[in-house]
């Protein structure tokens, strides 16, 4: 008994100052170093001077949707210092596991950069769980590792959620989670299609001017456009599209769906608790401006502020807007949208001209 207890000892400690060798790679001038975040692998510069493990939002929102990432892991807005020296806004994340070269630490401090192309960085809050680091240039060979890796035990390591009941997948192959809400179902994302059902394209118009000229020539058309005119937003936050788009007889939503009416979100704010607390429950923690007041996507809608695009083709409040077509009209000229807002928790219903673009979140048959 006394040798086995020994032979235990040794091998902890051996173990536990054990340092890892991990090849880096030399790109653009900055060395990268591959790493598991949350079982997920991705490439991170090695940056001594980041204070923050930083992601992009394009990163956080894969990890969100396939859940490397879940909404109890974002802690709120902050303000970080980058490898420069400059000041940013971002959003802070906890990072439950991160392993680089066989060893792993947990719950580690992170940011989301307010960018869709920032660069991943390994910043101070992950070097300091490992303790220590030595950088042989010449071999490119980082080699990391000390007395910190194992204080925390590994029951701690992140389980993947379940899977949503089901996914559903538009006319051009793009690919929804759904959350039920009461008796609805709801997509969990901004449409992104660029057909309708038929397989007719929809007409894209990025130019305000261009815009503002069916605006003025008073024309049924269906079109829509990037979010801030931007090709790289869509990924992250759909489209936007004129009332004409939500209405045509072609169709726009998955088979099985349609655009909900201005009723039919009333009844989800009914479930919510009514109009003064529902925009809350509805909003994503992530992505907002501050102060995103009571958010907490307790529903799991998960409302992303997309902005919208007024009649004359000028883009406003991205950041601070989520605003959803219904297929409710109002007017000749107008029809209802409802919108949730990053300093208040309602949701409001208004009427607004069927020629302003806003993005559109599809509800069940």
């Amino acid at each position: 008994m006394k040798i086995y207890l020994l032979l235990v000892i040794s091998f902890t400690i051996a173990y536990t100052y054990a340092q890892s060798p991990i090849k880096m790679e030399l790109t653009g001038g900055v060395y990268k170093i591959p790493c598991k975040v949350n079982g997920l692998n991705l490439k991170f510069i090695f940056d001594t001077g980041a204070s923050d493990v930083s992601v992009s939002l394009t990163e956080a929102l894969f990890m969100l949707k396939n859940d490397y990432l879940s909404e109890s892991d974002f802690l709120g807005t902050e303000h970080y210092k980058i490898a420069n020296g400059d000041i940013e806004e971002g959003t802070k994340i906890n990072l439950k596991c991160i392993e680089v070269g066989g060893q792993k630490v947990y719950n580690v401090s992170a940011s989301i950069v307010h960018s869709t192309d920032a660069p991943l960085l390994f910043g101070q809050s992950a070097m300091q769980k490992f303790g220590k680091f030595s950088i042989d240039y010449s071999a490119h060979i980082l080699w990391l590792g000390g007395p910190k890796n194992n204080l925390i035990q590994p029951t701690q390591v992140v389980t993947q959620k379940s899977k949503p009941s089901f996914k559903v997948t538009d006319i051009d192959g793009n690919l929804y989670d759904t959350v039920k809400i009461g008796m609805q179902y709801w997509l969990k994302q901004n449409l992104a299609t660029t057909h309708f059902n038929d397989g007719t394209p929809i007409l894209q118009i990025e130019s305000a001017i261009e815009w503002n000229e069916i605006f003025n020539s008073q024309s049924a058309i269906s079109v829509y456009s990037h979010c801030m005119g931007e090709e790289n937003m869509a990924p992250t936050y759909g489209y936007l599209y004129n009332w004409y788009a939500t209405t045509d007889y072609r169709g726009i939503c998955p088979t099985g769906w349609h655009i909900p009416s201005d009723a039919e979100f009333s009844r989800l704010a009914v479930i919510l608790g009514g109009d003064a607390v529902a925009g809350g429950k509805l909003k994503s923690i992530a992505l907002w401006q501050p102060p995103n007041s009571n958010a907490s996507n307790s529903s799991g809608f998960s409302a992303i502020p997309a902005g919208y695009r007024f009649y004359d083709g000028d883009f406003v409040g991205i950041g601070k807007y989520a605003s959803f077509w219904t297929s409710t009209q109002e007017s000749k000229n107008g029809a209802w949208y409802c919108d949730v807002r990053y300093n208040e928790s309602s949701i409001h219903h208004l009427p607004y001209s069927v020629y302003s673009g806003h993005s559109i979140r599809c509800i069940k048959d």
